[in-house]
């Protein structure tokens, strides 16, 4: 870090004989970045875009990144993830990301896999993901009947407000549809459930947590 930008440049071209001066010279200018300002005088969020940068420039077939978006404010995010994107679909990089931030991750991955206590719970597409997983309002005529309907679904979490029961669900959508219909419900509305709340309720989360 007692290096310049521009010196790191002339270091990291002849390291990487893949170097693309010139991706590295527009994203710097999009960052407005001084080029001849030692990186340990950066802030935080500056030196981990620097690092975003040089690891771009290399033009890698595979990128991983852990934490990528940690220190950064909302518009260099949104800049990471469009030249993210475009190199995704002009050169078919592959990105591998670990993070917390779910809300990030449901809106460019393709691919999930939840890891908990260094075991994989599960791995697949997201589509597939979100098609198994349901958050349902439904008002019965009783809870008798709620308690029943309960007990023929696979229920991850069940919240009740009223008479309204919320209901985070696990299964196909046409049989769910079926069992609850069976019931004549007053209520039966399905709700678009995010990728945070479904590795919550994967995990044993609760509606308070």
């Amino acid at each position: 870090d007692t290096l310049t930008p521009n010196q790191l440049e002339s270091v990291f071209k002849n390291i990487y004989g893949s170097w693309d001066k010139q991706t590295y010279v527009n994203m710097l200018e999009k960052f407005k970045l001084p080029l001849n300002k030692k990186i340990k005088e950066f802030s935080k969020g500056m030196k981990k875009q620097v690092m975003f940068i040089l690891a771009l420039s290399i033009m890698p077939e595979y990128l991983i990144m852990d934490e990528p978006f940690d220190g950064l404010d909302p518009h260099i995010r949104k800049i990471i993830w469009d030249i993210l994107i475009q190199d995704v679909s002009e050169r078919q990089m592959t990105i591998f990301i670990s993070s917390h931030h779910l809300n990030e991750l449901d809106s460019m991955c393709d691919h999930i896999a939840l890891i908990n206590n260094g075991k994989i719970v599960f791995e697949e597409s997201l589509d597939h993901l979100k098609e198994g997983y349901h958050k349902l309002q439904i008002v019965l005529e009783s809870g008798d009947e709620m308690y029943a309907l309960e007990k023929e679904l696979n229920v991850l979490a069940h919240q009740m407000m009223g008479r309204v029961h919320t209901l985070v669900v696990k299964g196909n959508i046409e049989e769910i549809d079926a069992t609850v219909l069976k019931y004549s419900p007053i209520i039966n509305e399905t709700l678009s459930l995010s990728l945070e709340e479904i590795f919550l309720f994967t995990l044993g989360g609760k509606y308070d947590e």
